[in-house]
């Protein structure tokens, strides 16, 4: 900055000319900001420099709007224990049934790998995820064992926004099977609950011996090279991010295959507040082409999990996995997972999976995000029914179960000319009670856009807010 400047062990001492520059002054500020005292009555001797006050608001610190980045509070404060978990926030158990209710709530910004998870162009929660919230939900009912879960609807997560989740235990029923469900709404407290799974936890009465993968690379088997893998998943509508390219290497010997998956490093903490990263589960399944569906060479297009049978977590919070896929059925395998010493983490007595084609992950009451569709309207023939008024002036209409207003554009002088006319509209409308159970329908053309690429036509656009709003 060209400043003259001699460094002691307590103390700057800085040259300055009674008029700075802006660079000297922003090192001044620079330095007050890091904690050291500045001498500024020294700085201004001879100035005919003096104190005043300062203004009160700009400089008070106490703040009293709410900010976005703080803690949401105990749960314990309002009745209900804390999940401890990434994706769920609290419990509440339910005093008579012996049931349990976990919920939380998701979005890409509080769970970033989830947007390394995409399907034919859709964010998804993955299919492990419902895996992973199955299993903690029973930790609370004292379950070990996932004995089957079905996914009936991907979970699309919206680009912006919060969905909400529950998980549900119901009490045990006669053979000792807690049922159990997992649901999602989007914002807002009014929307219905959409059912992504259901199953059944118990406690495994006698585990089978897990496969014995402490020999590594496998015995006698075949190394399969995975360079371009992911290049191939993305072809057949896989768009996994780096969280999700965690399948480091596989080889295959009669029809098993192996590999080895690893999340990235960046997600190795996370991890350790899973039972199982729902990432890390995912990627096991990427080998799935290199022999255990069939022949690596093979397209099975995009297959999505279907059910669970037999889910067992032996050890919680792992990074790095290795796994065993045997084919079970034509479009079902088992899993054996194991950590890199050989030691059991998870297994999976059978898992299927389904293709889905673009565009069908999942029904309107799966979906995060909602759209309008469009569906022609044949005109009602009024004199057969005689329920439908049509009408230009709603001030002499006759009572009917529905009277019809055309609106066009009004061509006036100001742009609200038009909103204006629809306000006057409703005004008519409500002054006439003998109208008040029949129902107003205000006819635009162009307000909308109806198929791709039509224009709005700005005069009667606000026309739809305005009695929207009414």
């Amino acid at each position: 900055t060209g400043l003259g400047r001699q460094i002691t062990d307590d103390a700057v001492f800085i040259n300055l000319q009674h008029r700075t520059r802006p660079e000297e002054t922003e090192l001044l500020t620079g330095l007050a900001r890091s904690g050291l005292r500045l001498d500024w009555a020294r700085l201004f001797d001879g100035t005919g420099a003096r104190k005043v006050d300062l203004p009160t608001y700009a400089f008070d610190r106490r703040h009293f709007w709410l900010l976005d980045d703080e803690p949401s509070g105990d749960p314990t404060a309002i009745g209900v224990a804390g999940a401890g978990h990434p994706l769920l926030g609290a419990v509440v158990a339910a005093p008579r049934s012996g049931g349990v209710v976990l919920t939380g709530r998701l979005s890409v910004g509080s769970t970033p790998w989830v947007a390394d998870h995409e399907v034919l162009g859709e964010v998804l929660l993955p299919g492990t995820a419902f895996v992973e919230l199955a299993l903690r939900a029973g930790d609370e009912v004292g379950c070990d064992l996932v004995d089957e879960l079905t996914l009936q609807a991907p979970l699309v997560f919206p680009g912006r926004g919060t969905v909400a989740v529950q998980v549900v235990v119901d009490g045990a029923d006669e053979a000792g099977r807690y049922p159990v469900a997992v649901y999602s709404r989007g914002d807002g407290a009014d929307g219905e609950w959409a059912q992504h799974a259901a199953g059944f936890l118990t406690a495994a009465q006698a585990r089978p011996e897990p496969a014995d993968l402490t020999a590594w690379p496998p015995p006698g088997a075949e190394e399969v090279d995975v360079t371009d893998l992911y290049d191939t998943l993305h072809d057949r509508g896989y768009g996994y991010g780096p969280t999700f390219r965690a399948l480091r290497a596989a080889w295959r010997h009669d029809g098993v295959v192996y590999a080895e998956v690893a999340v990235p490093e960046q997600a190795h903490a996370e991890a350790q507040r899973f039972g199982i990263h729902p990432a890390l589960l995912d990627a096991t399944m990427h080998a799935l082409g290199f022999g255990a569906l069939g022949e690596g060479d093979s397209d099975p297009g995009t297959l999505m999990p279907f059910s669970w049978e037999g889910v067992t977590l032996h050890t919680a919070g792992v990074d790095t996995v290795r796994v065993r896929l045997a084919p079970t059925g034509a479009t079902s395998v088992s899993l054996e997972l194991a950590d890199d010493t050989g030691a059991p983490v998870a297994s999976v007595r059978s898992m299927t999976l389904r293709p889905v084609a673009a565009g069908r992950s999942g029904d309107d009451a799966g979906r995060a995000l909602f759209e309008i569709v469009w569906t022609p309207a044949a005109t009602p023939d009024t004199a057969a029914t005689g329920l439908v008024a049509w009408a230009t002036d709603v001030r002499e209409v006759p009572a009917a179960d529905a009277v019809v207003v055309r609106l066009d554009a009004v061509g006036g002088p100001l742009p609200g000319d038009t909103a204006v006319a629809a306000l006057d509209l409703v005004h008519a409308w409500l002054g006439r009670p003998e109208l008040a159970a029949s129902k107003l329908v205000v006819l635009t053309r162009g307000a909308v856009a109806v198929r791709p690429g039509e224009d709005v036509d700005l005069a009667v656009a606000p026309v739809w807010g305005l009695i929207r709003a009414a």
